[in-house]
């Protein structure tokens, strides 16, 4: 495998080849199980760990930092940030059953 080719990793998970999971975001793993139909989802677990969120900004447009920052911890703090995610996103995640499975939780090295 080469950089930049980790699609392939799908390919491999198959008894035969000795990969047997492959850890992927909530976010990712029902379309992702729906392109590769021998994948199943583990149905009881939940790793979480926290990851980075980070915009890029082009020079052109560094001027607007302070303001994207500013509105995102605004959103943040005041619940908007929880509430669009749960509009936008409730119907892909209430079928994973997330609150019912076992939590572990991870720290991700810096």
């Amino acid at each position: 495998m080469r950089d930049g080719e980790w699609r392939q990793l799908f390919t491999m998970l198959t008894p035969d080849r000795g990969i047997n999971y492959f850890s992927r975001g909530v976010n990712e793993v029902q379309s992702e199980a729906a392109r590769y139909p021998a994948l199943e989802i583990e149905p009881g677990l939940l790793l979480v760990y926290h990851r980075d969120f980070r915009f890029y900004l082009s020079p052109a447009a560094a001027k607007y930092r302070d303001t994207l920052e500013h509105a995102l911890s605004q959103a943040e703090r005041s619940g908007l940030m929880d509430k669009l995610l749960d509009h936008y996103f409730r119907q892909y995640l209430k079928p994973l059953r997330l609150e019912q499975r076992v939590r572990l939780e991870l720290e991700a090295p810096e």
